[in-house]
């Protein structure tokens, strides 16, 4: 092995934890997003949903009031 491979070598050696820290730092915000969009998507769906079921709660028992006057009225005759 003669001395310019070993200085290449050492050169990329010397780099590398560069490279390594980077690429550290980019999977870790990757993963922060991905992991964002899942958590986020999930609270953001229950909420929605629960923002909905609060909000149409009248229409909903009005709803099923009516049903069942319907079916009463309907068992009566």
């Amino acid at each position: 092995m003669n001395t310019l491979q070993l200085e290449n070598m050492q050169t990329m050696a010397e780099g590398l934890p560069w490279f390594g820290g980077i690429a550290g730092i980019i999977g870790f915000f990757i993963w922060i997003i991905v992991w964002g969009m899942v958590v986020g998507g999930s609270i953001g769906t229950a909420v929605v949903f629960g923002w909905l079921m609060w909000s149409m709660r009248w229409v909903i028992v009005t709803l099923g009031g009516i049903v069942l006057l319907l079916i009463a009225i309907s068992t009566m005759l």
